[in-house]
Parts: C-alpha cells; sequence; structure tokens
C-alpha cells in the first residue's frame, strides 16, 4: 500500500485509502498488457481501541453482498474471484490455500508464500500473538485480508485466473462467504475528484 489518504466524512468517521501499487520494484503486473496497471486499495474505517489503530473496510461494502455461503468443515469454493469470506474459530496452529497462495500461521507467525500467483512478488512474514478470526476480501487482481476484527491488515495483488477458489484448512473452520457484485462508479468524474483532492 502506498500513498495512503485519509479524510473524515458526514458520519464523523476516519477513512483511509491508498494505491496498490509501488515504484521501484522487481515484480509485475500482467494488467499492463490490458492497458491497466494499479488499483485502489479497499476504503477502510480507522478507529483506536486499547492504544492500538483498527482498520476495516466501510460498511458500505456490505451493500455489494451477493449469494451468500455458510461452511463449518475445511473447504468452501467459490465460483467466482470477488468475494469476501469471514472466517472465525481459527486454531492456533493452521494452513490455508487460496488462489494459488499458502498461508500458515504457527508458533505466532502468519507467512504468506504468493508462488506464481504473485508474479514476482514473494513471502510475507507477520507476527500476530493470537488469531482469532480472518476476513479475505479477493477481487480480479486482489486480495486483502483483515485479521483480529482489522488489528493486522496484509493488501497484494494476485493474479490467478482460477474460476472455482478454495480455502482449504487442516481443521473444521467456521466461514461465511458472499459473492460481490462490481461497484458502478463514473471513472472520468470519480478519478478527477480525487486526484485534486489529494494534490
Amino acid at each position: 500500500m502506498y500513498a495512503q489518504q485519509f479524510f473524515k466524512d458526514e458520519k464523523g468517521r476516519m477513512i483511509m485509502a491508498g494505491w496498490m501499487g509501488l515504484s521501484d520494484i522487481d515484480y509485475t503486473n500482467p494488467t499492463v498488457e490490458e492497458g491497466r496497471q494499479h488499483a485502489f486499495t479497499l476504503f477502510r474505517e480507522i478507529t483506536e481501541h486499547e492504544g492500538r489503530l483498527y482498520q476495516f473496510p466501510i460498511e458500505e461494502y456490505k451493500s455489494l453482498r451477493e449469494e451468500k455461503k455458510e461452511v463449518q468443515g475445511t473447504s468452501l469454493t467459490m465460483n467466482t474471484s470477488s468475494f469476501e469470506c469471514y472466517i472465525t474459530d481459527l486454531p492456533q496452529s493452521f494452513k490455508l490455500h487460496l488462489r494459488g497462495i499458502n498461508m500458515n500461521y504457527e508458533d505466532g507467525l502468519l507467512t504468506i508464500d504468493m508462488n506464481k500467483s504473485g508474479s514476482g512478488r514473494g513471502v510475507k512474514h507477520i507476527k500476530i500473538p493470537e488469531m482469532n478470526n480472518m476476513t479475505l476480501f479477493s477481487d480480479t487482481s486482489s486480495l486483502e485480508l483483515f485479521i483480529n476484527d482489522g488489528a493486522y491488515a496484509f493488501t497484494t495483488r494476485i493474479y490467478n485466473n482460477s474460476d472455482t477458489i478454495e480455502i482449504i484448512s487442516n481443521k473444521e473452520i467456521d466461514m461465511t462467504a458472499y459473492q460481490l457484485k462490481a461497484i458502478d462508479l463514473e471513472p472520468a468524474k470519480w478519478a478527477g475528484s480525487f486526484l485534486f483532492s489529494t494534490l
């Protein structure tokens, strides 16, 4: 995430958005061949609890929810790459496989291996003393994770064209997922107003 912008909305919420791209990097974006490059992150509400900042997608994204699936088990299949998934009752040692990415949590360390889906993006690590829940937002070429209600966050581009998405765990967990519809924007007006507001 790069060049974060903050503003307070009419509800008094502190909102943050960032740019899903960096300069001087050694990874690639296959979308360049299609005439597009970077993207915005999800807009997040920033809150403070017991001296720690939390970030979590604004509640308006709930309006994008369509088909709902609920599973208590070890796998969940979505027939789209655009979905939201909330996972609870996480064990303190588990593995997840999602769109070609391998995630491993053990001894308080979350390791995310992008594999080929990262187009040059490698292995990332983050120390998380205890994992309680995780919310995944997957889109055509992006993945954003919000752990423990937003105490930790992870954003990346992801390039895997699989039509079937599988989330696999080595222990039965509770998963609630929603297929997400696209956001309907007028790109020229919206992008222009955002650009001038950040100069």
